[in-house]
């Protein structure tokens, strides 16, 4: 019985699931409809953070409101205590690191890899070109 061989060459991951063989994204790819999910996790997590966007509504959408909120919600490791605790799990994730909301050294550390293999200044702040990258927008 011939299986036939599949190589997968695709730049993100996907994860295949149940017999219809449909597929879920996970956070940090580059299509479409890969953004439009990071996007609504971005916009949920910063809302959560207590961000404030003139339409409250989740939509996936990114725009120039986002884009304000994004230079707004800059992320950085603190001495003392955390800020942003939502939006600090979600870069988390895309790292691949604990997520438990505090950006530390651990975080900033995978945040500067992650910069310098992206073609962005390795300084360990999440401002808005990391965001827009880590979004794929």
């Amino acid at each position: 019985y011939d299986w036939g061989c599949h190589i997968d060459t695709r730049n993100v991951k996907y994860f295949w699931y149940s017999d219809s063989q449909e597929y879920r994204y996970t956070f940090g790819g580059q299509d479409d409809q890969n953004n439009t999910i990071n996007i609504l996790l971005w916009q949920k997590a910063a809302i959560e953070d207590g961000f404030k966007f003139s339409v409250p509504i989740i939509n996936g959408k990114w725009n120039d409101e986002c884009a304000a909120v994004a230079k707004k919600a800059v992320l950085k490791h603190r001495l003392l205590g955390f800020r942003y605790k939502n939006l600090t799990k979600l870069i988390q994730e895309f790292l691949k690191i604990t997520p438990d909301g505090l950006y530390g050294k651990n975080t900033e550390n995978a945040v500067k890899k992650y910069q310098s293999e992206s073609g962005l200044k390795a300084d360990g702040i999440v401002g808005i070109n990391t965001w827009k990258s880590f979004l794929g927008v």
